[in-house]
């Protein structure tokens, strides 16, 4: 039994000393890393349940419509993969909380209408202020939260795709054909953007 042991300790050896001098972990408790915003993409909400779920309807109720930010986000930290008897991988982790940073500021977060929405609000205006995310048993307004949210990740799992919820709180008053344009500006120059399918609110 110990020679087995003995053999699987050499075996596994070269693993931990490769996966040290990769991550080349700090002293401290906690890791730093930054990460990149690289793409988004928009889909629909229908809020007439208890929760908002996913949609590929374009005829929705004006007081029950919503949209979905998905933001793809990459990190910029130390990681390898080394097979292991040719099957599966070994991924190389400090252990330590980790905090990070976006490489990019962000400009502009907004909800642009592409047709006219409103008297007020004709095709190309910023409407970020129609819309709400619930949070905290609380309805919070986009113009407010749309910047935090993009810039926000989760500590405790590392996941930096990032999926935002906005409702619509103040809908136009007749039926109206509507198209949103996402779109965010990022410090170096890039702008990050998607429009949704025509949908009809009524």
């Amino acid at each position: 039994m110990k020679n087995i042991l003995r053999i699987i300790s050499l075996f596994l050896l070269p693993i931990v000393i490769d996966g040290m001098k990769c991550c080349d972990c700090p002293d401290s408790e906690k890791a730093e890393a930054s990460f990149s915003y690289c793409n988004l993409e928009v889909s629909y909400l229908d809020n007439t349940g208890e929760e908002p779920v996913l949609t590929y309807s374009l005829v929705l109720p004006k007081d029950a419509m919503g949209i979905r930010i998905n933001v793809e986000r990459k990190k910029d930290i130390c990681e390898f993969q080394k097979s292991w008897f040719g099957t599966s991988a070994y991924a190389c982790s400090c252990g330590y909380d980790t905090i990070y940073s976006p490489l990019e500021e962000i400009v502009s977060a907004q909800i642009i209408t592409v047709n006219d929405f409103d008297a007020q609000h004709t095709a190309g205006s910023d409407i970020t202020e129609y819309f709400y995310s619930y949070k905290s048993h609380q309805y919070k307004s986009a113009l407010n939260e749309f910047r935090k949210d993009l810039q926000e990740v989760n500590y405790y799992t590392g996941n930096l795709l990032k999926e935002i919820s906005f409702l619509l709180m103040t809908a136009p008053a007749p039926m109206t054909e509507c198209i949103f344009k996402i779109r965010v500006e990022l410090s170096d120059g890039r702008v990050l953007e998607d429009t949704t399918e025509q949908i009809v609110l009524q």
